[in-house]
């Protein structure tokens, strides 16, 4: 197939003409004369052909047979490289296969971490909700801290002064037994005084019995023998009294309060002095 036209844009006189040559690949132009004469009159139009008959038409044939081969194959060369890619892209087509097998298992995968997103995300919303609660939790169990440490701190105080109060009480009582101890010693000089004289009026009134006694005996008004008999038992009882009372006495040089065994258990039970 041979068509030919003219050339847009070109000024030339005669114009340029476009000439399409479609020339089978089994076609030998050098040798086949008749098929180079037709395409050289078509290439070349009426009045070319006219105006180029007293030239050198073999050379400028053979200029042409030269440039439609190095066209022809160009064109051999662009099917050549055109098959070559072919067959790259049909080689590839496998490629394309497992390309879309592997888009299958990489969209089943996006599926299925999807859904683990979907549940990291429910898990998340649960832990935010445990977080809050721990939250709330906190600041309640802060609030109950800075009550317990205002509470301690309250209770130091008051344990200060408790001690302060104790070591005050501790200070009295001590006054109070000072005092105490000088009224016991004073209570035990008085006993010893009222056993004293109690002694001593018994021991009067002996004395007095037996002067009494001498007297009636220097009138005659009492027989001597039961006289002295009475005599004896005074003076045994005066001995007995006297010894009584110098036992009392190391009993109390032994208990310096001049407290008995009951008294002194009972001063043992009593609840301390305030």
């Amino acid at each position: 197939m041979m068509e030919h036209a003219n050339m847009p844009g070109c000024d030339m006189n005669p114009p340029c003409r476009r000439v399409v040559v479609d020339i089978h690949p089994g076609v030998d132009l050098l040798n086949d004369f008749s098929m180079a004469t037709k395409l050289f009159e078509a290439f070349l139009g009426p009045e070319e052909k006219a105006r180029l008959e007293e030239q050198d038409l073999k050379s400028l044939f053979t200029q042409l047979i030269t440039s439609i081969q190095q066209t022809h194959q160009f064109t051999i060369a662009t099917r050549e490289k055109a098959r070559d890619h072919t067959h790259k892209l049909m080689a590839h087509s496998g490629d394309v296969e497992n390309l879309k097998s592997t888009v299958g298992v990489l969209q089943s995968e996006v599926s299925e971490l999807r859904s683990k997103n979907a549940g990291l995300q429910a898990e998340n919303e649960k832990l935010q909700a445990w977080q809050m609660e721990l939250h709330g939790k906190l600041s309640s169990s802060e609030k109950v801290r800075a009550y317990l440490y205002s509470r301690n701190h309250a209770l130091q105080e008051r344990v200060a002064n408790l001690e302060a109060d104790l070591a005050e009480l501790r200070t009295k009582n001590e006054m109070d037994r000072a005092q105490l101890q000088a009224r016991l010693n004073a209570l035990q000089v008085r006993r010893r005084n009222d056993r004293n004289v109690a002694e001593l009026d018994s021991c009067w009134v002996s004395l007095q019995t037996r002067v009494d006694t001498l007297l009636e005996i220097q009138d005659g008004d009492l027989d001597l023998p039961m006289a002295i008999t009475e005599a004896e038992a005074a003076a045994n009882a005066a001995r007995e009294a006297l010894e009584q009372a110098l036992s009392e006495n190391d009993s109390e040089s032994d208990d310096p309060l001049g407290l008995s065994d009951d008294e002194s258990e009972d001063a043992s039970d009593a609840p301390p002095l305030s």
